[in-house]
């Protein structure tokens, strides 16, 4: 929305215009002449160089002579000695409209001096208008930069984030291999234990039952008394108590001589080869150590050696 400037001011008095030439009048019906005081004192102002202060005089005197050619002559040199060059060359023209003859040395000074403004103005909004267009630039370029390294960031993180990805999925591989191994080692242990414990308590019970129990019964013969009646004796001979010698276990499982020279196949495990040799997987340590591999680290097409587990 344009603002506009309104007066509405209430006038002080009845109105009118005119107030500048009646002052004049009155003045000049007193025996003052305002123009001639005002021009001398505006004159001495400029000449001590305070050219403020004679503009404001000149413009005072032509409030009260409009007309005074030399007046507005005056006030146009002093308005170039201010470098209020368009201001000066409007005051010359009305001094020229008044039949005041302008010198061509003043013309010219003003005419020059206008040149050099609007010279100067132009070299000042062209250095402007540079200096504009070189912090375009400069945001340009420091746009296309952080643009730039935007989408540097953004490919680092999708690298970033597809090695994550990578890493987690052989992570889970790793780890349910493990937890496999793991696994079929328990259940294969567990399974050989069960089995060799199965083995030892039929053993036991096979010798417990071949333990032999005796409870022997002797009949005497009767013996025949004419007197007497005849008697049945019977006695019975108490049981003998037959200790049972269980047969002293072998450490070593049947069927092996050790050492044994073991040829290392694609699938063996320390763990696999003690519950074959030893029918134990918790003897695989023994495996481990006696070759001289804590980690138990299994190379097929090598031979190992298999130790006695005593």
């Amino acid at each position: 929305m344009k603002l506009q400037l309104i007066f509405d001011e209430k006038p002080r008095g009845g109105g009118g215009i005119g107030a500048s030439a009646q002052i004049a009048k009155t003045l000049h019906q007193q025996g003052i002449d305002t123009t001639i005081l005002l021009y001398d004192e505006a004159l001495e102002l400029a000449t001590g160089g305070d050219f403020n202060s004679a503009s404001e005089r000149l413009q005072m005197l032509l409030c009260l002579n409009p007309g005074d050619g030399g007046s507005h002559f005056l006030l146009a040199k002093t308005l170039a000695a201010m470098k209020e060059w368009q201001k000066s060359i409007l005051h010359l023209k009305k001094a020229a409209e008044n039949g005041m003859k302008i010198p061509k040395e003043v013309r010219t000074f003003v005419d020059q001096g206008l040149q050099r403004e609007l010279r100067n103005t132009d070299i000042e909004r062209k250095r402007a208008l540079q200096r504009d267009r070189t912090e375009l630039n400069q945001l340009k370029n420091e746009i296309r930069r952080l643009r730039s390294k935007n989408s540097s960031l953004n490919n680092e993180n999708l690298g970033l984030v597809n090695s994550l990805r990578t890493w987690m999925y052989a992570c889970a591989i790793i780890a349910g291999s493990f937890a496999a191994i793991f696994i079929y080692m328990l259940i294969d242990g567990g399974g050989t234990e069960e089995e060799q414990s199965e083995t030892s308590t039929a053993t036991t019970e096979s010798d417990d039952s071949q333990e032999p129990t005796e409870n022997t019964e002797i009949s005497t013969p009767p013996t025949t008394d004419s007197k007497t009646k005849t008697r049945k004796t019977s006695v019975r001979k108490p049981a003998t108590t037959i200790k049972t010698v269980k047969k002293p276990i072998t450490k070593e499982p049947a069927g092996y001589d050790f050492p044994v020279q073991h040829l290392v196949q694609r699938d063996d495990t320390c763990g696999g080869l003690a519950v074959k040799y030893y029918k134990k997987f918790g003897l695989w340590t023994k495996i481990a150590n006696h070759n001289n591999n804590p980690k138990c680290i299994l190379r097929p097409g090598k031979s190992i050696e298999i130790p006695a587990p005593n």
